[in-house]
């Protein structure tokens, strides 16, 4: 049974078992998930979330800040930023050594310490070594995320970022857009429920 109809069984009124289900109906059902009300109830009306709207907020500011550098500002942010790849680029290469280094000697010692003599356990020995194996040779395998970062000139680097920038002002805006559209279509289905069947007090 589902929840509403669990309630049926306990026993619920007619309005308790039409607004318990209407939570889980688009489209109210995807903002009550995303707005995280409390339990499973609906709200009165669903407010506007603001996050798209502070997002696109703080990428104007950065694309103001970024269109306002100097060169020699420019020049120092694409060394902080070369500094940072390299870090992580290290970091990453030390942890990828030592994970190969422990999956070889775990491989080295399913060979020595296997014992089992029935075949029976043939299968799970032959996994025990495949699996070992497949994760060396994805681990060894050539990628370009293992290529040693290079460092970009300071106008390709502003250009890259005032294009991402702008990308993600026009993402927000049109998810703002969605998000009000979908807001005010809530709000109408929950009125128009309503004013049909009353909300119980409490749902």
């Amino acid at each position: 049974m589902s929840r509403s109809t669990d309630k049926v069984v306990k026993g619920c009124s007619f309005e308790e078992f039409v607004w318990d289900s209407a939570a889980g109906i688009e489209p109210v059902a995807s903002l009550k998930n995303s707005q995280r009300g409390p339990g499973p109830f609906l709200p009165k009306q669903f407010g506007l979330n603001a996050r798209y709207l502070e997002q696109m907020t703080d990428r104007r500011k950065e694309l103001e800040r970024l269109e306002n550098l100097t060169d020699a500002e420019v020049a120092a942010e694409v060394e902080a930023d070369h500094r940072k790849a390299l870090d992580v680029h290290h970091k990453d290469a030390r942890e990828r050594e030592l994970g190969i280094s422990k999956l070889k000697a775990m491989h080295a010692e399913v060979l020595a310490r296997w014992s089992l003599p029935s075949p029976e356990y043939d299968m799970l020995r032959l996994t025990l070594l495949n699996s070992l194996e497949r994760a060396i040779d994805e681990k060894q395998k050539p990628h370009s995320y293992y290529d040693h970062p290079r460092k970009r000139s300071p106008q390709t680097w502003l250009e890259d970022r005032i294009a991402w920038c702008e990308r993600e002002i026009t993402y927000q805006e049109r998810a703002h857009a969605e998000e009000v559209r979908k807001t005010e279509e809530a709000n109408k289905w929950l009125r128009v429920l309503r004013e049909n069947i009353p909300q119980p007090q409490g749902e």
